[in-house]
């Protein structure tokens, strides 16, 4: 790799990342609430998909200088990665709300600011 960390940096950091998922999937299954656990051992999980997804497309684009021609076939696993952030956010934030049973009710039945925005239709979008 160059410009970039070394490999074997890199490989230290992802497993560092690796060992603090697990932490805080361990402590995220500790919560009182069950809802609340369970949501934390799922984030735990999706993080982890997360980081192994990331480190893939990381190391397709290492090992090809032709970066231009590589993103049609890393639009897809980009995309993935990118949704799959974006739940593990959003999971985050319901976590947060330990003990606010309101809150966690309004995230279940999907009346909440925690809500993705809806995409606009090819025909809305064209007419801004």
């Amino acid at each position: 790799m160059k410009d970039n960390i070394p490999v074997a940096e890199s490989l230290d950091l992802s497993s560092q990342q690796h060992q603090r998922i697990q932490e805080y999937r361990a402590d995220a299954l500790k919560k009182k609430d069950p809802l609340i656990a369970c949501i934390g051992g799922m984030n735990a999980q999706m993080m982890q998909i997360s980081v192994q997804l990331g480190n893939a497309i990381i190391s397709e684009l290492a090992e090809d200088a032709r970066i231009v021609e590589q993103f049609p076939f890393l639009e897809k696993p980009i995309d993935l990665y990118q949704r799959l952030t974006r739940q593990v956010e959003r999971y985050t934030r319901v976590e947060q709300l330990e003990g606010s049973n309101d809150k966690i009710s309004e995230f279940q039945h999907g009346r909440s600011e925690f809500q993705e925005e809806p995409e606009l239709s090819k025909s809305e979008n064209s007419t801004n």
